[in-house]
């Protein structure tokens, strides 16, 4: 059975159409690191419905536990560095990469070892690990 050019188009409208919601925020369980250690310099964005890196290779973005989100999703809140970071700001932060282009653990290894769950709407062929974020000029 084919679809009808109607039921295609609003599928593509619905797919295009903005999260109404506050993003995903994916907290780790533990404050574990895992995986090579590097610093990340960038900025944070929500595509999708999740915070990831910005660019044309979005990561999926893990946090501590007690980053949160702040100001209705327009940021995160880092609680035991008491800063506050909006989305599009300059950062840097240590990283590291369980999953890099595809490659590194299955996702289903990095929820076991950070004990969180990454969503199917956030992407799963970048992951990254940040930790100690600030702000940079």
């Amino acid at each position: 059975m084919r679809p009808s050019l109607a039921s295609l188009i609003a599928f593509g409208l619905v797919s295009c159409a903005p999260f109404d919601r506050p993003p995903a925020l994916i907290r780790v369980a533990q404050a574990k690191f895992g995986g090579g250690e590097a610093l990340f310099r960038g900025k944070l964005e929500v595509r999708n419905g999740c915070v990831v890196t910005a660019g044309t290779h979005p990561a999926t973005v893990l946090f501590d536990p007690d980053v949160a989100l702040v100001n209705q999703g327009t940021g995160i809140r880092d609680g035991r560095r008491d800063l506050t970071i909006r989305f599009g700001e300059p950062i840097r932060a240590s990283a590291a990469w369980p999953r890099n282009n595809g490659n590194g653990w299955s996702v289903m290894e990095i929820e076991r070892f950070y004990g969180t769950n990454i969503p199917d709407n956030c992407p799963h062929d970048e992951v990254v690990r940040l930790d100690a974020l600030e702000p940079t000029e």
